[in-house]
């Protein structure tokens, strides 16, 4: 699919100059870029729903417990060890 997108002159010459050195073709890098960028937002996202998910979580006084026998783990270093 062919598309066409606005980027500024500095950056246009910057990703000409790394392609360039690379070997690959502007087509490829662009479509490259954009789903490691697209990888990374929804990366961003699902982070974002653990992190919800963990607060609400931390918020139950059920969960002190578990939290204090971990941390007991964690800081034994003999347990701790991996």
């Amino acid at each position: 699919m062919k598309t066409a997108i606005s980027v500024p002159d500095e950056t246009f010459e910057r990703i000409e100059r790394v392609a360039k050195k690379h070997g690959i073709n502007r087509s490829q890098f662009y479509a490259t870029a954009a789903a490691k960028y697209a990888d990374e937002l929804e990366s961003n996202e699902l982070t974002a729903a653990i992190n919800a998910v963990a607060d609400a979580v931390n918020d139950d006084d059920s969960t002190t417990a578990a939290r204090a026998a971990a941390n007991r783990t964690l800081s034994d270093p003999i347990t701790s060890q991996w």
